[in-house]
């Protein structure tokens, strides 16, 4: 599995305005984090859609975190920017052309799919600032 560009450059925002703890302009953020312009509007703009992000518009508007650092994970960011379906049919069983689904490799797949959730979901965004340096 790899994860694209976008989720990357996300969890980077996403650490950033964690760490300031403060209203940043959206071009402040996407210069810092040294995102593509037009890519870190439209991540920011998703991230503010999935309520991780509060917009604050205006002269002295900007994005702010909304939610507790301990209440947001790696999954949480990733998953407000691309889809985490691994396979269609363990997602729609229904439209399934083998077995619906039910066959050894989709049951093992969504073993696998359970533990990387498990996992992503553990990492929250108050762990990862107190590691250490982020940007």
């Amino acid at each position: 599995m790899r994860l694209s560009l976008e989720s990357n450059y996300a969890l980077r925002i996403v650490l950033y305005v964690y760490k300031t703890n403060e209203i940043h302009l959206t071009s402040h953020i996407v210069e810092k984090c040294q995102i593509p312009r037009s890519l870190g509007f439209k991540i920011i703009t998703k991230l503010v859609n999935q309520k991780i992000f509060k917009s604050f518009p205006g002269r002295n508007g900007g994005i702010l975190a909304i939610r507790n650092p301990e209440n947001i994970s790696i999954y949480d960011v990733i998953g407000a920017v691309e889809n985490l379906s691994i396979k269609e049919c363990l997602d729609n069983p229904e439209n399934c052309e083998w077995r619906n689904g039910k066959c050894s490799v989709c049951q093992e797949i969504k073993k696998v799919r359970s533990i990387m959730t498990l996992e992503l979901k553990k990492i929250n965004f108050k762990y990862l600032l107190e590691k250490g340096e982020i940007l």
